[in-house]
């Protein structure tokens, strides 16, 4: 009896075993398919589906903030008062004052109104206004320092000639520009008579540098060498100058050439002149070099 009970016992074991081998048998199955059963659900958006948009009242509005923002720096900056050129300050000058400046800034403003804003400011064209407006100053550079104010710092022209039109005796810089009218006391420059009487202003460039170095020169060799010179006369052409010595004799002279060479030659001239004893009475001309012819 034993035997049969342990006989039922594993027969009844065996009989719920078969289920249990079957979910084994089907799980099995499942994972060698590759389809897991998972244990809880997993939600995916669909991926055919738009975007979402943002409600039309919260594009607008970011799109109102952002041009109010725009309209604002912009009016403050171009069209406000807040960053104007609060003054200037003048260095190097003797004849150009901080006033002078600021009546040239007040001029300029009429053609260029928006660069009274110091980020605006153009300095070049600034500096040009001022050396077209005040012929004394060959040179003027632009510096724009902090609390919106702007440095201007010239260099002026040297007075070098005296250039005589008519009755009139204006003062020439080193650079050919007339400079100004002559107030009688740059007695110690020496003249130059413009016989063509074309007229000028201050500002007008009659000569080059070229010209006024050599006529200084010739002014300052003549006394070296025993010249006198009365006068210094140029025509249409200032290729070319006249000196005029004492006795009416006139020197023709090239500007294009060394003016110690030419002075050296009309010296000799006279020399030979004196050895040979033709004196000359009316002009030498020194303008073809090595060679000197006079009358």
């Amino acid at each position: 009896m034993d035997n049969n009970k342990r006989t039922r016992q594993r027969e009844g074991a065996s009989s719920q075993t078969p289920r249990r081998v079957r979910r084994e048998q089907s799980n099995n199955l499942q994972n060698a398919l590759g389809q897991q059963t998972p244990r809880r659900p997993i939600f995916q958006a669909d991926q055919a589906a738009p975007p979402k948009k943002p409600f039309a009242w919260r594009v607008w509005a970011r799109r109102v903030v952002i041009l109010a923002l725009i309209g604002f720096f912009f009016w403050l900056i171009v069209l406000s008062h807040t960053f104007d050129v609060r003054g200037f300050e003048v260095r190097n000058s003797t004849s150009v004052s901080e006033a002078d400046i600021q009546k040239v800034y007040s001029a300029y403003l009429k053609q260029h109104p928006y660069e009274r804003n110091f980020f605006f400011f153009n300095d070049r064209q600034f500096a040009q206004a001022i050396t077209a407006t005040y012929p004394t100053v060959s040179r003027a550079n632009i510096n724009r320092t902090l609390f919106f104010r702007v440095v201007v710092s010239v260099s002026e022209a040297n007075a070098a000639l005296i250039w005589q039109v008519g009755n009139s005796n204006w003062v020439l810089g080193d650079d050919g520009r007339v400079l100004a009218l002559s107030s009688g006391a740059e007695k110690r420059l020496g003249v130059v008579r413009d016989t063509a009487q074309l007229q000028v202003r201050a500002g007008d460039k009659v000569a080059d540098r070229t010209f006024v170095r050599f006529v200084r020169d010739i002014y300052s060799l003549a006394p070296q060498n025993n010249i006198t010179i009365e006068s210094v006369e140029v025509s249409n052409a200032t290729s070319e100058v006249v000196l005029r010595l004492p006795n009416n004799i006139i020197v023709r002279c090239d500007t294009t050439r060394g003016a110690s060479e030419q002075i050296e030659a009309v010296k000799k001239t006279f020399e030979t002149a004196e050895k040979t004893r033709i004196p000359i009475t009316q002009y030498i001309d020194a303008r073809i070099p090595g060679k000197t012819y006079y009358k």
